[in-house]
């Protein structure tokens, strides 16, 4: 989970100390173990908790849940559970006149559109190939009649962009 401290940290030293942390309702291990970093962090640098849950492809859910609340209250920074979350936001934001990282910060989390966007998204790069290479070599194992591990570690990075 330093992959998720890093992404945060990135925010915090910008100045940011109202982020939320935008999350799927579905429950998901890896979105879950980056809440829980997420309400670790916010604890540890006593910033208020805010987690909005929006439906998987609803780009504007989280500028319905923010937009009543006071200005002063809105977050200055969106963590994505995922880059095309991110990437849909950034557009709903823009759209509705609000400049991104110049208002608000948004990052991602998977890089699979790090490739075609190269620089605007801050995320934390996932090594595609790498997952494929793994995934083959476990079912080959597997299917030779080895025990498998139920959970493999990759190693990741933290791409800064222009967007946080």
């Amino acid at each position: 989970a330093d992959w998720m401290h890093e992404l945060l940290r990135h925010l915090y030293e910008r100045g940011h100390r109202r982020i939320a942390f935008v999350a799927p309702p579905l429950h998901l291990p890896s979105v879950a173990r980056r809440l829980a970093v997420y309400e670790s962090l916010c604890a540890a640098w006593g910033l208020a908790q805010d987690v909005l849950t929006v439906p998987v492809m609803d780009f504007a859910a989280p500028l319905g849940l923010i937009e009543p609340r006071a200005p002063s209250d809105r977050p200055t920074a969106f963590c994505c559970f995922n880059d095309m979350f991110a990437h849909g936001l950034i557009r709903a934001l823009r759209e509705r006149g609000i400049r991104v990282p110049d208002t608000v910060s948004v990052t991602g989390f998977d890089g699979f559109l790090a490739e075609q966007r190269t620089g605007e998204l801050t995320t934390v790069c996932v090594p595609l190939a790498a997952i494929a290479a793994a995934a083959c070599d476990l079912l080959l194992r597997q299917i030779a009649g080895e025990t498998v591990p139920t959970e493999t570690v990759l190693p990741v990075t933290l791409q800064a962009g222009t967007t946080a």
